[in-house]
């Protein structure tokens, strides 16, 4: 069977928001809400800005590239081609790893327990969906796709690893 994570990204983004709205208003609870005060500087915080903005633009560039094949989570019932071209050519996952650095950039922002805590959750309900969409797309583009797994990263090129 497997993974769908529709209703968990969901939670996951209502949650973030929720929290990006707690720490915009400065409400404090214990240390929960308080930044670590060694990222608490405008240079981080511009840090995080950028890298959140590139994450953004990886994001949208692996999207242009996908095309029609573009899907959120695993669509059983439409299946596509295999996009091996752009930035897929490079990697495997441009999308997941743009939407890493946005949230990094966010906790750069607001150095957090909670945005944390939220960023650990979120890492770890992204790989297991990228390991899941990859057993799907073995079993529906065979060689193909196995081919392509040992030309490209997960989330970084190979030479980078």
């Amino acid at each position: 069977m497997l993974f769908r994570s529709s209703r968990i990204i969901k939670l996951l983004t209502v949650f973030i928001v929720m929290l990006i709205f707690i720490h915009s208003t400065g409400f404090q609870y214990y240390s929960a809400f308080s930044p670590f005060p060694p990222l608490d500087k405008f240079s981080v915080d511009l840090m995080g800005f950028l890298l959140g903005l590139g994450g953004l633009g990886i994001c949208a560039i692996a999207q242009k590239t996908m095309g029609n094949s573009w899907r959120v989570g695993i669509d059983e019932e439409n299946e596509t081609g295999l996009v091996t071209t752009g930035v897929f050519a490079y990697i495997r996952n441009p999308t997941y790893l743009g939407l890493f650095l946005l949230l990094i950039g966010t906790w750069l922002i607001w150095p957090t327990w909670t945005i944390g805590i939220f960023a650990t959750i979120f890492f770890f309900c992204i790989e297991v969906q990228v390991r899941c969409e990859e057993e799907y797309l073995l079993i529906n583009h065979g060689d193909e796709y196995g081919e392509y797994l040992s030309k490209t990263g997960r989330y970084l090129p190979l030479n980078v690893l």
